[in-house]
């Protein structure tokens, strides 16, 4: 089984990411660890908002093909 034409990989800002699985149709799954209030940077002196959530939960829901699912660490 050839995983490069069943799994894709995608590593950029969040909210471009899930645009384009969005455009892509869609994806069944989504991973995702967000920053959690302060708590963890990741070496990009981030952190997360309530605004910012909302907009990945929004984000979530678009990127994700019926019956898909998110996992949030």
């Amino acid at each position: 089984m050839d995983l490069n034409n069943i799994v894709g990989l995608f590593k950029s800002d969040y909210l471009d990411t899930l645009k384009q699985a969005e455009q892509l149709g869609g994806v069944d799954l989504i991973a995702t660890s967000p920053p959690y209030a302060d708590a963890r940077t990741y070496g990009m002196d981030c952190s997360f908002t309530d605004e910012d959530y909302q907009r990945l939960a929004r984000g979530l829901w678009s990127a994700l093909k019926p019956g898909g699912h998110a996992l949030i660490n």
